[in-house]
């Protein structure tokens, strides 16, 4: 998903930190497929700035997403779970890596990137989990 916003000298910086707040933190939803959770999908946004004519810049966005599937997991037990945080990282970091080769001076950070969809992907781990100890 791509958008194209044009704005003008002294709001650019007020509004790169509005839409990094409006954009992300990145997240994650689960998808229900007859009351079983099977994936969950890690989302991670990047924002970058290019100079327009002068006095006008373009704001570029960007998302990019990944699933991670679990059904071949059992959530109730700590391995399994384990397995499954460790898939979530490694798309996390997938996707990120992606989005900062394609906008390598773009927002927020490789790491930052990460972080924010690990900790917002590890909600839905959660929610999923407990499902999983409730059936």
């Amino acid at each position: 998903m791509t958008g194209n916003i044009y704005i003008t000298g002294g709001a650019l910086a007020l509004l790169l930190v509005g839409l990094s707040a409006a954009v992300g933190p990145a997240h994650a939803n689960t998808e229900a497929q007859s009351g079983a959770y099977e994936t969950i999908t890690v989302t991670a946004p990047r924002i970058t700035i290019e100079p327009g004519t002068p006095g006008v810049s373009k704001v570029i966005t960007a998302e990019k997403n990944a699933l991670v599937a679990f059904s071949d997991l059992d959530l109730s037990r700590t391995a399994d779970l384990q397995a499954l945080e460790e898939r979530v990282r490694d798309a996390a970091e997938g996707i990120c890596r992606d989005l900062s080769g394609e906008m390598p001076f773009g927002q927020p950070s490789t790491s930052v990137c990460v972080r924010r969809a690990v900790d917002d992907a590890m909600q839905q781990v959660r929610q999923a989990t407990l499902v999983a100890l409730a059936e």
